[in-house]
């Protein structure tokens, strides 16, 4: 992500297609986070593909955070990288939902019973809700959608505006399983701005100096325009 970023200066950024993973790669998921903290990584992601300066391009599974199948589960004679290619994980019934039929052609994940569709439905914290809830927010906004770009990243801690006459947001991303501290640049930290967006409960939405930043933790601010 930070060496896509480093092309912000180059106008054709934003009708590049951004994209996290395919049927020939590993998932990004379960190269960058434990099982665990699959549900907060799967947002994190979420946010750093969907407010980039692209056109997003979201791989079957990735909006219910399904992680690659076990080395043992499949022949890999036979299937060339199979990890990413399991079924989608509908509902927690045979199969995962996805077939009546005995066997699917490669294995179900075995945590579809957690992982799946039905299941994040019907949970307004989940990762798929959040999926729905940043693509909601993307369709309306015109600084993600044609924003110019400028990128505030420190550490481990992917920062950028995005910014058109009518709107601009700082997006705040903690990219690490762990606590982090984001020291706001003072020529956004002097803005007022209120927090519209985060993947954890807040005990108040005002943009200040400092941002404690819990694990995988995303935020995304409006900034005023008065």
């Amino acid at each position: 992500m930070k060496k896509y970023l480093a092309l912000q200066g180059d106008d054709q950024i934003k009708k590049i297609g951004l994209v996290f993973g395919n049927g020939s790669h590993d998932r990004l998921l379960s190269r960058v986070a434990r099982e665990k903290d699959g549900a907060e990584a799967t947002k994190m992601l979420c946010a750093l593909l969907l407010t980039a300066p692209s056109v997003p391009v979201i791989y079957q599974g990735e909006e219910i955070g399904m992680t690659d199948l076990p080395k043992k589960a499949v022949d890999r004679s036979t299937i060339p990288c199979p990890n990413a290619r399991a079924p989608f994980q509908w509902d927690n019934k045979s199969n995962a939902g996805f077939t009546l039929a005995l066997y699917p052609f490669l294995p179900v994940n075995e945590n579809y019973h957690s992982v799946n569709c039905a299941v994040q439905s019907a949970k307004d914290d989940s990762p798929l809700c959040f999926y729905r809830k940043i693509i909601d927010f993307r369709r309306n906004s015109s600084a993600l959608s044609e924003g110019n770009f400028a990128d505030y990243s420190s550490g481990d801690v992917v920062a950028f505006t995005r910014e058109t006459n009518e709107e601009a947001l700082l997006v705040v991303v903690n990219t690490l399983a762990r606590n982090l501290t984001y020291a706001v640049p003072a020529v956004l930290a002097n803005r007022r701005a209120e927090c519209l967006i985060s993947s954890c409960a807040l005990v108040g939405k005002t943009l200040h100096e400092s941002i404690g930043l819990r694990p995988y933790e995303v935020r995304i601010y409006r900034f005023s325009r008065s």
